[in-house]
This record gives C-alpha cells, structure tokens and sequence, in this order.
C-alpha cells in the first residue's frame, strides 16, 4: 500500500445483520452489528511516504449466519481500512467477503425421508358438483446443496368437465425479514418448468428434475431477524367457465408447495454393507482428523444466482475506496 505521511492506520472486521419492515426504520439484530477490537499502528509514529505493508489478524465467530443479500436486508461482513491523514480528510478502503454456516445436511436424517404433498379443488356448476382436481407432488429427498439436481414426481388428476391449461412448477426462495415487531416477506425465483396440460377427465403424471442454483443455506437458527426458508411449488390453471371452483387451501389455483431445506454438504446415501463374519473385526474406525466424507467431491464456490449488489452504506463518504458491488459466493456441486 502506497502512503503520504500519516499518523495512524487502523482495520476493523464488521459483522452487519440489517432488515427493515414496511416504512419503519432499519433494525440491527441484537449484537449482529458487531467490530472487532480496532487493531491500530503505533500512534506516535510518522509514516513517511513510500509503500507500507501491515499484518492484521481477526478471530471470527464459529456461530456466525451466512451471508446473505436480500431486498429488505442482508447479513453483509466487511473489512475496513482507515487511513488518519494530517490536515486532509480520512482515507478509507473496504472490501466484503463471504462467511459460510457449515451446515451438513447428513445431521437431518428426516431429510433422507420421501415426502409426499397434495392437493385438490372442487368445480362446482349450477347444483352440480365434480369429483375434485388433484395435483401430488413426490420428492425422494428434502435436503439439497447448491448445483444438485431435486428428482420431482408431479401427478394430477383431472375428472372434471373443465381442462387444466396451464401447470407450472416453480423452485423458490422466501426471506422473511422482521423489524420492530413487523416483517416483510421477499420470495425469488430460482428455477421453473412447464409440464403439458391436462384435458378434462384424463390424468398425466410428470417426472423432472429442478437444479438449486448457488444460494444461501437454509436459515432458521443464529439470527432473529432474518429467516430464509425454500420449497418448490405447484400450480395448475383451468379453461375459463361458468363453474365455481374451490380448493382445500388458501389459493384460488390448484397449488401445493413441497419444503426442502439447503445446506453446505449434500446428503451422503450409503448401502447398509453386510455384518462381518464371526472372529472378523468391523472396518476401522475413522480418526476424527479425517475429512467426514472423503470420496466427495470438492465445491466449487460461485457467486449468487442473483448478481452483485451495491454495498454502499450510510457511513461511507466520497473518500470510501475499495469494492462498490459485491456478490457472496456459495459452495457448488457437481452431483
């Protein structure tokens, strides 16, 4: 780092967890803007000009959440810079940088379960009422990383009079964000398919897949103000008419939404292996030093599926150097 002469040069690790609700003010989690202690060069002394080169070290948290960049907030870590210049204005330099919540899906064993989900809605004409659309969706597993593929059965079931015109399957992100005793709720898409329509009194049955894209882990623990969950969501659109149709849920369409959860290791199946002969020792034990999964292969770690954002914060001035954008990078897959 090239320097006129200074008096003092400072770093500070921020930890920043932001989310705002409706028209009220930001909030910060509760301990979640946190700093380390600043780590300063000696006071007293002078630098001169010339290119200066300083050690800083920072102990980071092991319960920290991941980073993450929403609409109504986002869990941003930044290392800042500070330059004290005589008789000019401060000189600061930040850059961002990702933080990642290990979280092993294999600790879930309820994730390795099938998970069925259904539901069915009633077209009613005059005093007239048909047996009831259906829609199922199967999923063989509900624990997913990044880059992996989630196997989907959808089956519906079409006695009516009327014809399904439209079926959508959407691969989805809800971030619910809370401030101030309200919240705010931001759902992105990440993927989504089209399967064939449904004639009237017919049944189909699709089988696909939906790729996760590199995103955030599921977040339910180590934070109180931001929650991001994922689930993959069905929808079947009928031909307009004359009847009244109704549904065993909320939604005016034929819906239903299957939960997953995302981690940051994928969900290792392995084959119940026969019981060793009598006399015959068991297979070693793994030393706990050893990686838990050694025939996985390694990440790769791509940015977010939703681009960079603008880091700019309230505090930064015309004199903040260093990253204007900036995109967390999640671990990937290739399975």
């Amino acid at each position: 780092m090239r320097l006129a002469a200074a008096r003092i040069f400072q770093v500070v690790l921020v930890a920043e967890v932001i989310a705002s609700s409706g028209h009220v003010e930001p909030q910060s989690f509760p301990a979640g803007r946190g700093s380390s202690p600043e780590q300063t060069v000696d006071t007293e002394t002078v630098l001169p000009a010339g290119d200066h080169s300083f050690l800083f070290t920072f102990s980071i948290p092991s319960n920290l959440p991941s980073s993450f960049e929403g609409a109504f907030g986002y869990i941003r870590y930044t290392i800042k810079a500070s330059l004290d210049r005589p008789w000019k204005f401060n000189q600061d330099t930040k850059v961002a940088f990702t933080v990642l919540a290990y979280r092993d899906l294999n600790n879930y064993p309820q994730l390795k379960t099938p998970l069925i989900l259904g539901n069915t809605k009633t077209i009613c004409c005059w005093c007239c009422q048909s047996a009831p659309m259906a829609i199922t969706a199967r999923v063989p597993f509900t624990g997913i990383v990044p880059g992996q593929d989630v196997p989907l059965i959808v089956e519906l079931d079409n006695p009516t009079n009327v014809d399904i015109t439209s079926v959508q399957c959407y691969l989805m992100q809800e971030s619910i964000f809370y401030a101030r005793g309200k919240s705010r709720v931001e759902t992105r898409k990440l993927g989504e398919l089209t399967l064939d329509p449904v004639g009237k009194h017919s049944s189909h049955t699709a089988q696909k897949t939906m790729r996760m894209p590199s995103c955030p882990p599921t977040l339910d623990i180590n934070c109180g103000i931001i929650k991001i969950h994922y689930f993959i969501e069905g929808t079947c659109d009928e031909a307009q008419s004359q009847c009244k149709a109704t549904t065993s849920g909320a939604h005016m369409n034929l819906y239903v939404a299957t939960p997953l959860t995302v981690g940051t290791v994928p969900l290792i199946f392995q084959q119940t292996s026969e019981p060793p002969p009598l006399g015959q020792d068991g297979p070693p034990t793994v030393p706990p030093t050893a990686p838990p999964y050694p025939d996985l292969p390694p990440p790769s770690y791509d940015e977010c599926v939703f681009g960079a954002i603008s880091i700019k914060e309230d505090e930064d001035s015309e004199h903040t150097y260093g990253q204007k954008q900036f995109s967390p990078r999640y671990p990937t897959y290739n399975l």
